[in-house]
């Protein structure tokens, strides 16, 4: 069956690149609504459908865009903690182009869900199954999707910082623990990117409270890293709510390399301009008896 919040849940932050304040409400939606944003501080109050069409591959974020003058930035990580918790139709409204940033990563908008309280809907749900393999690639960057019976999803990061280097992160989204093992995880940058793009006007509302910040050889965070592979985890919670402009859960396997949201955009809109690809089932949400997650350094954690 299908699922919506069982009452409205508002969130309050700023947003990442303008620094101003942000305000979302998300609103519990009838079935085959899916989850649609409104920007509500603009006439008429366009919407918004998380779906391909309304997507436009960017490299810093997940970007929907109605228009030129109708767009929502950064819905990702909202995303992926609602389809980490089967959350299938939703109205979310915003005062302005930016979803709130949070702490960066997903556990803020994960816990307000679930105490809320999520039910289930009269009509069943529909997945796409991944029937034939897709890859999109770029130089030595790619993602593919892959035919498996349940939803996988694997990332790999490679960057040359000596706290990062190469890290790879696999998930289940069907039987893993999502709370523990991924929405706490935190978007990152390095100094000298951050000096760059603040200069140029971009991230104004990027901070250490929002984000992980790494130096030449360390972590300016004082408290330090949440996971020692935060960077992969956070890269697969990002695949994780970029898949959301399917419109529908993705029964398949998702594997990453150096991943972006751009190439995820692109992933998706391939997967929809081509139905050989995929076919249409009912999915019931499996019961998650047993957690599963792993990493290459999955027992080397760190506190928050």
């Amino acid at each position: 069956m299908q699922h919506t919040l069982a009452a409205t849940v508002t969130f309050k932050g700023i947003g990442l690149h303008s620094g101003a304040p942000a305000t979302m409400a998300i609103h519990p939606a009838a079935v085959d609504h899916g989850i649609v944003f409104q920007r509500a501080d603009i006439d008429g109050k366009p919407l918004i459908p998380v779906y391909g069409d309304y997507s436009k591959p960017t490299a810093l974020c997940t970007l929907l865009q109605k228009d030129d003058h109708v767009s929502v930035s950064t819905p990702e990580h909202v995303l992926s903690a609602m389809i980490a918790l089967n959350i299938d139709n939703a109205l979310v409204t915003l005062n302005g182009p930016e979803v709130p940033l949070m702490d960066g990563s997903a556990i803020d908008f994960y816990k307000p869900f679930v105490n809320m309280g999520i039910v289930g809907q009269s009509k069943a749900r529909k997945a796409h199954k991944i029937i034939q393999e897709i890859e999109i690639n770029e130089g030595d960057k790619w993602v593919r999707l892959i035919p498996d019976d349940r939803r996988h999803f694997q990332m790999t990061i490679d960057f040359p910082h000596p706290m990062i280097g190469q890290q790879t992160f696999r998930f289940d989204l069907d039987h893993g623990d999502y709370e523990r093992d991924v929405a706490p995880a935190r978007t990152f940058g390095f100094t000298k990117d951050f000096e760059m793009l603040q200069t140029a006007g971009l991230i104004k509302g990027g901070s250490m409270d929002n984000a992980v910040v790494f130096e030449e050889a360390s972590v300016a965070n004082p408290e330090g890293l949440r996971f020692a592979d935060e960077p992969a985890r956070h890269k697969l919670l990002d695949a994780i709510g970029d898949l959301a402009l399917v419109g529908a859960p993705i029964i398949g396997r998702y594997e990453g390399y150096k991943a972006s949201h751009a190439l995820n955009t692109k992933l998706v809109q391939a997967l929809l301009a081509d139905r050989s690809q995929y076919e249409e089932v009912d999915f019931v949400v499996p019961s998650k008896k047993t957690g599963h997650s792993s990493s290459i350094m999955r027992d080397k954690l760190f506190s928050k």
